[in-house]
């Protein structure tokens, strides 16, 4: 590990005493560290299947825990999804469902224009991007509740610095800033003022990494709890990885015939590795016992970012990646551990999300009372994760891209809804004459949504649309208007590799 003299700064960081210290057991309230990655997909993950990458760490984690197969981004894309975590609520409450937090702010979020690119059969909705400072993230919550804070790595919650991690709830703020990818490529970390200067050649999520652990020295004898978030640029374009890494995964050939990207597997390692590196700081400051740790990803994998002249990953089974609401854009890794209290090795079906991380980190630290009138739309995960309760009180959860297709020609505004193992998709516009398409999944037999039952079943259509529509009105959702330049001629040109270099197994 390299002696980073900037990082601490870090040693004058106790808190003041609150009346709740403890929680109601009668034990410290514990610490919460969030690791959080970039663009890793589900399948991207030795613990969901991937038989190419390596992620011993994760392994370890999911022993030690617990690993939900139905955890869910609340949008296919990170700046709404880092919102959903910060604030409890869905993206479209805060008009921000798109990843433009790098760029300057508008007047006008949440507008919907009658118009847009002639190919696109919907207008342009204007998007939030930033989240405001009046919203009361859970890093606030948590600091008013006694705790002391930090954030390490990529934010991407506003491109002024007034929106920056210090002035939203967290005391240490190293690296937090606008950027939607490393500043100057992975190698290059002197190019982010607000992390500490490095030899050249430091890769970002090794200095992260090495943030996080000393900090963590620091805190060994440190009474007050405290609440990290360590947000990875790792595996965010550009797509770099360390030479012999690279050549590593060059040398392998996944089982499956899928995944087949080197530069990607090098990528995965260096993330896995860090998380490994932080859970051996943990044993060796004695902090383990008393502290959760959290592994999440910001939305599904990329698959249309060339590297190494293939896609950057392949989510298959499951279908599509991000920019989408396909399974494979908004399902992702998720694994929580809590030494004494959730049972290693457990394993739930559960519907989760990315919202449901502010109730459940009020609940963790001891009974935080949520601000008054402050909404949440997710739901406490704590009764879940001691076994308590086997499953949860919810009844859906759902995605709303009022956007223009980002990533596939074809992908069009849209909204899902999952209830149950069902999942309706709405295309605004789609459908014959200029009316809204649907298409409907049975995710129980049909994980990969290959067999559309839309036709078939237009009962279950109209009971899902329904539950979706109560939905948008309740958060004020913008919906996308009929574009009026459409031509039906126009055609555009898909970002990436075309649909058929995806590999044998693609369908989509």
């Amino acid at each position: 590990m390299t002696a980073l003299s900037l990082c601490c700064g870090l040693a004058a960081v106790g808190g003041a005493a609150t009346p709740e210290a403890v929680i109601s057991n009668g034990e410290s309230r514990p610490n919460i560290v969030l690791v959080l990655a970039d663009d890793l997909g589900w399948m991207d993950t030795t613990v969901n299947g991937s038989q190419y990458y390596e992620t011993p760490n994760m392994e370890r984690l999911s022993r030690q825990g617990v690993r939900f197969t139905n955890a869910y981004t609340a949008n296919s894309m990170c700046s709404p999804t880092r919102a959903s975590i910060m604030t409890g609520l869905y993206p479209d409450r805060l008009k921000l469902t798109q990843p433009g937090c790098h760029l300057p702010e508008t007047p006008n979020d949440g507008k919907a224009l009658p118009t847009g690119p002639a190919w696109s059969k919907t207008g342009v909705v204007q998007c939030a991007r930033k989240l405001d400072l009046e919203q009361y993230t859970i890093a606030e919550a948590l600091k008013d509740g006694g705790y002391d804070t930090i954030f390490l790595g990529k934010w991407h919650l506003g491109s002024d610095s007034k929106y920056w991690p210090d002035h939203q709830g967290f005391d240490i703020n190293l690296g937090g800033r606008g950027d939607p990818a490393p500043p100057g490529g992975y190698f290059n970390t002197n190019k982010n003022h607000l992390l500490p200067k490095a030899p050249k050649g430091t890769h970002y999520d090794d200095l992260l990494s090495d943030c996080a652990i000393q900090y963590m020295e620091k805190r060994k004898d440190d009474t007050d709890p405290f609440f990290m978030c360590l947000w990875y640029y790792g595996v965010h374009s550009p797509w770099q990885a360390k030479k012999a890494l690279v050549e590593k995964y060059r040398a392998k050939k996944d089982p499956r015939g899928v995944q087949d990207c080197p530069t990607m597997g090098g990528m995965i390692e260096t993330l896995d590795t860090g998380l490994g590196l932080v859970l051996d700081a943990l044993d060796a400051n004695g902090l383990t016992d008393n502290t959760i740790v959290i592994f999440f990803s910001d939305n599904g994998g990329c698959e249309y970012g060339v590297a190494d002249r293939t896609s950057a990953t392949n989510n298959d089974p499951l279908r599509g990646g991000k920019g989408t609401n396909w399974e494979g854009g908004v399902r992702v890794p998720m694994l929580v551990r809590w030494p004494g209290k959730i049972k290693p090795g457990t394993v739930s079906d559960e519907m989760v999300c990315s919202i449901d991380f502010y109730p459940t980190l009020l609940s963790l630290a001891g009974g935080i009372a949520p601000q008054r009138g402050k909404v949440l739309d997710g739901v406490d995960l704590v009764p879940l994760l001691t076994g308590s309760t086997s499953a949860l009180e919810r009844d859906m959860l759902y995605w709303h891209l009022p956007h223009l297709g980002r990533v596939y020609a074809h992908e069009g505004a849209n909204s899902a809804v999952r209830k149950g193992s069902w999942k309706l998709y709405r295309y605004y516009y789609d459908g014959p004459n200029g009316t809204d398409r649907y298409a409907l999944f049975n995710l129980r037999d049909d994980l990969g949504e290959r067999n559309d039952l839309a036709e078939r079943m237009p009962e279950k259509v109209a009971e899902l649309s329904a539950v979706l529509d109560a939905q948008l009105e309740r958060n004020g959702a913008v919906i996308p208007l009929k574009n009026q330049n459409y031509n039906p001629l126009a055609v555009r040109k898909p970002l990436g590799l075309p649909p058929a270099r995806w590999g044998k197994k693609r369908l989509d």
